[in-house]
């Protein structure tokens, strides 16, 4: 079992419902902050490092790709 925080579980969540999509960083924010006007995607970055270290530690296959000036893509192969 992996615990995760309030934002990395929303994270997660989003990531596995969109299976093989690619998900945007803005994507990801307006999940974390509906209300916010400013929003940081050096947020989602720390956020997205702290998940994967914690995945990484139970699961060694990298299941969360980065793609470059898109987002973030998750599969589990």
């Amino acid at each position: 079992m992996i615990k995760l925080t309030a934002f990395e579980y929303t994270i997660m969540e989003t990531l596995i419902r969109n299976n093989g999509k690619v998900v945007s960083k803005d994507s990801l924010m307006l999940q974390l902050y509906p209300d916010a006007e400013l929003r940081e995607s050096h947020t989602i970055d720390v956020l997205m490092g702290r998940l994967r270290k914690k995945i990484q530690a139970q699961y060694p296959q990298e299941v969360i790709t980065t793609v470059r000036g898109q987002g973030y893509l998750f599969e589990l192969r």
